[in-house]
């Protein structure tokens, strides 16, 4: 994976170059404040949600930088849950606990992933995950 290349600047930030090649970045290179919706520091690297619901992430080694231009620009910080990530846990080398468990599928319950779809999702992504050394992410 190469890094992007950007520059942070006091109301914006201009990219050289984005990895993904299907994102808006590579056609509008910067990324002024109005343009994006929220910062997420709970992602791996952390990303913003911008225009129409695109992600974007940022180099591994720049998660101060990003939130020192968030706090200066007041960026919401998300605090959205990650499914995804609860999906998956029950494939981690660990052995979740029963309360671990039903705490992760009463969560998404509440966000709207019926028990049948959680089921259903678990026998699909569970060859997938099965056989690998470490968990496999399957977000974003």
């Amino acid at each position: 994976m190469k890094y992007s290349k950007y520059i942070i600047q006091e109301d914006r930030i201009t990219f050289d170059f984005y990895e993904f090649y299907f994102s808006s970045l590579r056609e509008n290179k910067v990324l002024t404040v109005d343009r994006i919706k929220e910062v997420d520091f709970s992602t791996y690297p952390c990303s913003m949600e911008i225009d129409n619901g695109e992600i974007i992430f940022f180099n591994h080694d720049d998660e101060s930088n990003i939130k020192n231009f968030a706090n200066e620009n007041e960026i919401i910080q998300s605090t959205k849950t990650d499914i995804w990530e609860l999906l998956c846990k029950q494939f981690l080398d660990i052995e979740p606990t029963e309360t671990e468990i039903n705490k992760n599928q009463q969560t998404l319950l509440n966000l709207g992933v019926s028990r049948a779809e959680q089921q259903e999702i678990s026998k699909r992504i569970k060859w997938s995950l099965f056989g690998t050394m470490e968990w496999g992410y399957l977000g974003q």
